[in-house]
């Protein structure tokens, strides 16, 4: 018994020593770099549902709306947008429902991406339906954007989106081919630019568009290497960066893309973390690691912010989205 004992602790003794070094080494990974100042980062909220009745179901996309200071979810396991206040209460839920162009059929989609406008129109790509469609606040259809209206677009299903500073819309295609297309407010086309391909400036499977301030466009692609793309306002290529190794400053899915200040936060849904980056590239800190606490991420999927301090972190398998104050 007392050979028992002693053994016990010693695996004790040696668990917490090797506890004690992953914190080290996690925080030393954490650590930005001597000459980059490094945000401080609070969790303030973490929602998991529009109730006690029903949770989320495999959330794919996140938006958040500045001047209303609201969040919105694309739900996909449970067909639907799900709308809320900065708090995480719920404001709205409605059903997304897609219409097959063959047969005409109607039916529940899954809805990948979502952004809303200035006008407060609500643009969703759906993994079931070729178009993008344009709803009210209550879910109800406007109109649809179709790439048969554009000329050699053959699909938006499951298109990355995002919206500039001036609201002109920006989609990022996947099927067939994988180019940018920019409409401006009215959703005439601006321009189109890339094509398929494995050179820098080219891309593979397009998972996320952020513009920034300047007009910068940040695309994210999750087969490409390297993995973050830039590209001017016009569509010409400026760097790229972030490979498909194992630095902190490289990914192995980055689904997602969003800017704090002159920061860029990007999702990595294998390694379970949202990095912070400098815009050309350089690592400053990280948030996440596996896990179902808060701060943990248990496969997210996409990130939404308000520019200044708020980052809203999706997660696919956590089913949750968790809310920070960066500063």
């Amino acid at each position: 018994m007392k050979n028992f004992t002693k053994k016990h602790e010693f695996f004790e003794t040696m668990r917490l020593l090797i506890s004690c070094l992953i914190a080290l080494f996690t925080a030393a990974s954490n650590a930005a770099p001597d000459n980059i100042l490094s945000p401080d980062i609070r969790l303030v909220n973490v929602v998991r549902g529009y109730s006690d009745r029903q949770m989320f179901g495999n959330p794919l996309g996140i938006f958040y709306d500045s001047a209303k200071r609201e969040v919105y979810l694309a739900d996909s396991g449970n067909h639907q947008i799900g709308i809320f206040d900065s708090r995480g209460t719920t404001l709205w839920v409605f059903k997304h429902y897609v219409t097959d162009s063959r047969t005409g059929e109607r039916s529940l989609g899954a809805p990948h991406s979502v952004v809303v406008t200035n006008d407060g129109e609500i643009i969703i790509s759906d993994n079931q339906a070729d178009y993008l469609d344009v709803v009210d606040y209550r879910g109800n259809s406007l109109f649809r954007i179709e790439p048969s209206s554009y000329d050699d677009i053959v699909s938006f299903r499951a298109a990355a989106l995002a919206l500039d500073n001036n609201g002109n819309l920006y989609i990022g295609t996947k099927v067939d081919k994988s180019e940018i297309i920019k409409l401006d407010p009215g959703y005439e086309f601006v321009m189109r630019f890339g094509e398929k391909g494995e050179a820098e400036q080219q891309f593979t499977s397009i998972s996320s568009i952020l513009v920034a301030r300047d007009g910068q466009i940040f695309v994210t692609d999750i087969l490409a290497d390297p993995v973050v793309k830039v590209f001017s306002s016009d569509g010409g290529f400026i760097r790229a960066f972030g490979r498909r190794e194992e630095n902190k400053t490289d990914f192995s899915y980055a689904a997602g893309i969003t800017m704090i200040g002159e920061q860029i936060w990007v999702v990595d849904g294998l390694r379970q973390v949202v990095k912070c980056l400098t815009l050309d590239g350089q690592f400053v800190t990280m948030i996440g690691g596996f896990g179902v606490n808060p701060g943990d991420m248990n496969h997210p999927s996409a990130v939404a912010s308000d520019g200044d301090s708020l980052l809203f972190v999706a997660e696919r398998l956590g089913n949750r989205f968790q809310q920070f104050v960066i500063k």
